[in-house]
């Protein structure tokens, strides 16, 4: 599948967690890259990007909004000598902290809060990491202060990611 290829044949009607916000129409969507699947409201765009370490990365955003507010998930393969993943700290984030959980593949992990400043003006990204299936995930819900109403939405498409390895 080439990478600009609309993924509307992936999706279908798909169950969200409890706390989802209502009067949003959710599809459920399977990664072509990594083995997961997760639930994405019909008004967001998917496009499929690649990091400066050439790992490809899921990418979904509003159709309105501004450009630092999205999901993003990466899961490169563990291998020898694989760069260590960059804290918030390391990627120049100020005020990190830990503001919440995750429960992903039957686990709780720490849901690591950074504020960035920038030409782009100032947003936050909240992430996850955890390694599973023999990968390092990232899960990224990035957002513009001005787009902070797009929070719990965005923190339902990483609650509702489910793993499909054994």
């Amino acid at each position: 599948m080439s990478d600009g290829l609309a993924h509307a044949a992936r999706r279908s009607a798909c169950s969200i967690p409890g706390t989802a916000p209502r009067g949003i129409r959710w599809l459920c969507h399977r990664s072509a890259l990594y083995p997961y699947t997760i639930a994405e409201p019909s008004s967001f765009r998917y496009v499929v990007l690649t990091d400066t370490q050439q790992h490809r990365a899921d990418y979904f955003f509003p159709d309105l909004g501004h450009f630092t507010t999205n999901v993003n998930i990466a899961a490169p393969l563990l291998v020898r000598g694989m760069y260590p993943l960059l804290s918030l700290t390391g990627m120049r984030a100020h005020d990190v902290r830990m503001v919440g959980s995750l429960s992903v593949h039957g686990h709780r992990v720490p849901l690591i809060q950074g504020t960035f400043r920038g030409l782009a003006g100032r947003w936050l990204i909240e992430r996850v990491t955890f390694i599973a299936c023999g990968r390092r995930w990232s899960l990224i819900a990035s957002y513009d202060v001005r787009d902070r109403a797009l929070r719990p939405l965005l923190l339902t498409m990483l609650r509702s990611m489910r793993l499909s390895c054994s």
